[in-house]
């Protein structure tokens, strides 16, 4: 079958068909305000020992001319109360357009991330008063947004993996079994890195009390390996990284 390209190809070709299931048409319910149509939803629980610290809600969204993902995390562990959000539009190809993050708690601050010709600016203002302090970044716009705290940004790289690196055939997805590299921006930390993305294929896992078949997709950044788990629909379920474990609600 031939490669699917781009992540917004990604939004369309595997993941929307398989957030509609079975019905033919997709809900009324799940096409929004600027013509796009829902094609993940929900939440993730955050847990350090077994114990639920945490959720990010997040939304991801397609349409013909841009894609929009949004998330919310709150984090309470007992010690310290953090809520954040983030917002990331990409355009038809899968550039970006805009990405804000913006936090409420324990400190008050926002970034904007836009592209300006073969640039890619960073606009950070940490108090209401202040003038934006921006930074460039010699990127392409093309480049994917992987920031702090947000596990729906890693399940869309995971979509751009699936997208440019595998193939789907009439028995699946097949990905190379090497390690694949890709470059992504990390606002919050002001920076840019490489990271590594490597199919493991199928493995039992058990999520909330039932065991089920995921596919396993190890993810090397700064020197940390993530282990995250799709579903058969594409869908980011469990996330394994230094001592924390998230899991969809």
């Amino acid at each position: 079958m031939k490669r699917i390209t781009g992540v917004l190809i990604a939004l369309v070709a595997i993941s929307a068909p398989l957030v509609a299931g079975s019905h033919d048409k997709p809900a009324k319910n799940d096409k929004t305000a600027a013509g796009r149509h829902i094609v993940d939803a929900g939440s993730f629980g955050v847990f350090v020992n077994g114990r639920r610290i945490g959720t990010e809600k997040f939304r991801v969204e397609q349409g013909p001319i841009s894609s929009l993902a949004t998330s919310e995390v709150t984090i309470d562990d007992g010690n310290t109360r953090a809520a954040q959000s983030s917002e990331w539009e990409l355009a038809s190809n899968g550039s970006l357009l805009h990405y804000r993050w913006h936090e409420d708690s324990p400190e008050k601050g926002q970034t904007v991330v836009e592209p300006n010709s073969d640039f890619i600016i960073q606009r950070t203002t940490l108090k209401a008063d202040d003038k934006p302090v921006e930074q460039p970044y010699v990127l392409p716009a093309s480049t994917p947004i992987l920031d702090d705290y947000f596990f729906v940004h890693r399940e869309i790289l995971l979509w751009r993996y699936l997208a440019t690196i595998c193939e789907q055939g009439a028995e699946g997805t097949r990905c190379k079994p090497a390690p694949t590299q890709f470059g992504v921006l990390v606002p919050r930390q002001h920076t840019s890195m490489p990271v590594q993305i490597e199919a493991r294929g199928p493995e039992k896992v058990a999520i909330h009390g039932a065991t089920r078949d995921l596919n396993r997709f190890n993810l090397v950044c700064d020197g940390t390996e993530w282990q995250l788990w799709l579903d058969s629909e594409n869908k980011l379920v469990r996330v394994v990284v230094a001592g924390m474990e998230v899991v969809r609600d």
